[in-house]
C-alpha cells in the first residue's frame, strides 16, 4: 500500500531546480512533454510572477522508487546526469511543467554551483540566442504597472536593456553583482534594491515537496492520473503512455522506433501520436473515438506488435492516399480521421493483404466524399460509425447510403482561404490537380505535404484569404516566376511563358490587369472543380449560380440522395501504375 515518507515539507527554490539539474530528482520518461511543448510563454510568465508576488504554485510530488525506470535526459534546456544505479530515484510525479519551466529560465544562475559539487550536469551545450530569454524590467513605465508585466520574453536575437535584469543570472549572486556594477550609470538606487530583492524572492521562495513511496509502478502511475486535473491537460496519448508503461514497455519509445522505420521512410513521420494509437484501438476492436485510455493501455501492454501493425496500417493507408488522391503528407490531409478509418479498414484486412484496384478507387472515392461532404466536422463516435460503415458498403459495390445524413450535398463555394479548414485544403488541391495536369504524383501535390508554407501569394495586392490569389509553389524559385511573368501580361507581353500562366489556370490568351487575369482564372478553376463534385453525385449549383460562365451542371437526384453504385469513380483523377 502507497503512503507518503512524511507531511509535505519546504524547500527553497534554487534547492529544488539543482536536484532537478543535478539528477537527483528525474522525471520519468512515461511523463508528458516538458514546457517547451506543453506550455505557452503566457503560462511561464504567470508563473515567474507568482513566484514573484509569493502566490502558492502547488506542490510538487514525488516518487521514491526502488524501481530504475528509464528517465529523461534533458529537462528544460539542462542535461541531466546519469543516475547511480545504487542509489533509490527520487522521480517526478507531478510538477513537470514548473520545474522544466524554472530550469529553463533561471537554471544558468546556479550552474557556478553546480560546477563546483563535482556533478557533470548544467546547461545543454547547444544554447543559443534562439531560446527564449526572459529579463524583468526594473524600470516600468508606469509607476503602478503590474508586476506580471515587468517580467518580459525578449524576442529572437533582441537584447536586454540596461535596466532589464536577464532572469538567467538573477539567482547567482556573483553574476547579478556584476551585471549591477555594468549598468550603474543607468540604475539608481532603488533599482539596485529592487535588483537585490528579485533575487532573494526567486531563489529563497518555498515549494511544498511530498514524497510518495511504494514499490508498485501501478499504483505510482494511478496516482499521476488522478493528479491530473489541474493545469495543462494531459492527452489521451500522454496519459496511455503512463498508464503502459513498465519496465519491459516504454510506449514512447515503440511509437517512436515505429515512426522511425514504417512511417518516415514515405513521408509520414509526422502522423500524431493519438490518431496511431486510435487505429491500435481500432485493431483491437475498441472504438478509436471514446476508447478508454485505462483499458487500452492494459490491453496493449507488451504488446509491441498491435502497435507496428497500426503503423503499417497508416503506411498503407498513406500509400493509397498518395497514390489514388495526392495526399503526400498528413499536412495534406482534410481530416485525420480519413487516414484512421482507412487504416483500420486495412488492418483488419491483415498487413499482407493487398488492396485491389477497385478497393483503391472506392476508397478514393469515399475520401473525397468525405471532403467535400464535410463529414468529420465533429468527431462523433457515431459519425464514425456510419462513415466506416459507408466505406465498407462502397468497396462491396454498394451505395454511401450510410453516411448520408453526414455528407454536406449541396457544396457551397468557400468563401475565406485557410489552409486548416477543410475546404480550403480541397481547393488547394484541385489548384495542385491543375498545375500537375493530373498527375498525383507531381510537383504541385507533393509541395502540398509541407501546408501551408507551400501556398504563395501571385501578386502584392492579393489577399492570403482569398484564394484564387494564391497558387501552390512546387518551390523557392516558382512564386518569383508566377509574379514575373503575371506582371508581364499585365502589361500586354502576350507571348511571354504564357504556359507557365495556363499552368495555374489563367488562359494563353487573356489580357487585363492582375486582378482580371485572376478573375478568369477563378472562372476556369471553379468550373473544373464543380465539374470534380458533379463527378461525386453531388450538388454543384451553388457553383453555377455565383460562376460567370455557369458552366457545371447538376448531375445528382432531384432528392439529393446518392445513388447507389454509380460507377463514376472514372471521373476521379487517379494515378495509374
Amino acid at each position: 500500500m502507497p503512503f507518503y515518507e512524511r507531511q509535505p515539507y519546504i524547500q527553497p527554490l534554487y534547492q529544488i531546480i539543482s536536484e532537478v539539474m543535478c539528477g537527483e530528482i528525474r522525471v520519468p520518461r512515461f511523463q508528458r512533454p516538458g514546457t517547451e511543448v506543453t506550455w505557452s510563454p503566457e503560462l511561464r510568465g504567470n508563473l515567474l510572477d507568482s513566484l514573484y508576488r509569493g502566490f502558492p504554485v502547488g506542490t510538487i510530488l514525488l516518487w521514491s522508487a526502488k524501481h530504475k525506470l528509464r528517465t529523461l535526459d534533458m529537462v528544460g534546456g539542462c542535461k541531466i546526469p546519469q543516475s547511480d544505479q545504487e542509489r533509490e530515484q527520487r522521480l517526478l510525479l507531478d510538477g513537470h511543467q514548473r520545474l522544466s519551466t524554472l530550469v529553463q529560465i533561471l537554471g544558468a544562475g546556479l550552474e557556478k554551483n553546480i560546477i563546483i559539487s563535482g556533478i557533470k550536469g548544467g546547461r545543454s551545450p547547444d544554447r543559443t540566442t534562439e531560446q527564449e530569454r526572459w529579463v524583468f524590467e526594473l524600470q516600468p513605465k508606469k509607476k503602478d504597472e503590474p508586476s506580471r508585466e515587468r517580467f518580459i520574453l525578449l524576442k529572437t536575437y533582441q537584447y536586454p536593456t540596461n535596466t532589464q535584469v536577464p532572469l538567467e543570472i538573477v539567482l547567482d549572486r556573483s553574476s547579478l553583482n556584476n551585471w549591477i556594477r555594468q549598468n550603474q550609470e543607468y540604475l539608481d538606487e532603488s533599482m539596485i534594491v529592487e535588483a537585490d530583492a528579485l533575487r532573494d524572492r526567486l531563489r529563497e521562495y518555498s515549494i511544498p515537496v511530498a514524497v510518495l513511496v511504494t514499490d508498485s509502478l501501478q499504483e505510482a502511475t494511478e496516482s499521476f492520473k488522478r493528479i491530473n486535473s489541474s493545469g495543462v491537460k494531459m492527452t489521451d496519448f500522454n496519459m496511455f503512455s503512463a498508464l503502459a508503461y513498465n519496465s519491459r514497455f516504454d510506449p514512447q519509445k515503440v511509437f517512436v522506433d515505429c515512426r522511425n522505420r514504417i512511417l518516415e521512410p514515405i513521408g509520414w513521420q509526422e502522423v500524431a501520436d493519438l490518431n496511431i494509437l486510435r487505429v491500435c484501438a481500432g485493431l483491437i476492436d475498441k472504438h478509436p473515438v471514446d476508447f478508454k485510455v485505462e483499458q487500452l493501455s492494459l490491453e496493449l501492454k507488451d504488446k509491441k506488435t498491435v502497435i507496428e501493425d497500426a503503423s503499417h496500417a497508416i503506411k498503407n493507408a498513406a500509400k493509397i492516399l498518395r497514390k489514388k488522391c495526392g495526399i503526400h503528407g498528413p499536412k495534406a490531409l482534410p481530416y485525420a480521421w480519413q487516414l484512421i478509418t482507412i487504416a483500420i479498414y486495412i488492418a483488419h484486412k491483415k498487413r499482407d493483404c493487398i488492396i485491389s484496384k477497385q478497393e483503391e478507387n472506392e476508397i478514393a472515392k469515399w475520401f473525397w466524399l468525405t471532403t467535400y461532404g464535410e463529414v468529420f466536422s465533429g468527431s462523433k463516435s457515431s459519425t464514425y460509425n456510419r462513415s466506416s460503415k459507408a466505406l465498407k458498403a462502397m468497396i462491396q459495390g454498394d451505395s454511401w447510403n450510410a453516411m448520408e445524413r453526414d455528407v454536406t450535398q449541396k457544396i457551397e463555394q468557400i468563401q475565406r482561404f485557410d489552409f486548416r479548414a477543410v475546404r480550403s485544403k480541397a481547393c488547394a488541391l484541385a489548384m495542385a490537380r491543375h498545375q500537375d495536369k493530373g498527375n498525383l504524383d507531381g510537383n504541385a501535390h507533393r509541395a502540398l505535404a509541407s501546408g501551408v508554407s507551400s501556398m504563395g501569394l501571385l501578386y502584392s495586392q492579393g489577399k492570403r484569404n482569398v484564394w484564387w490569389h494564391l497558387v501552390v509553389t512546387p518551390s523557392i524559385n516558382s512564386i518569383t516566376d508566377y509574379r514575373d511573368v503575371l506582371t508581364a501580361r499585365e502589361q500586354g507581353e502576350i507571348a511571354q511563358k504564357g504556359e507557365l500562366l495556363a499552368e495555374i489556370g489563367i488562359p494563353v490568351d487573356e489580357q487585363g490587369t492582375a486582378e482580371q487575369l485572376l478573375q478568369a482564372r477563378r472562372q476556369i478553376l471553379l468550373k473544373k472543380e464543380a465539374e470534380f463534385i458533379v463527378s461525386l453525385g453531388l450538388d454543384s449549383s451553388a457553383y453555377n449560380s455565383s460562376s460567370a460562365n455557369g458552366s457545371a451542371t447538376r448531375m445528382a437526384d432531384i432528392t439529393g440522395k446518392p445513388r447507389k453504385a454509380t460507377p463514376i469513380v472514372a471521373s476521379l483523377p487517379v494515378l495509374e501504375t
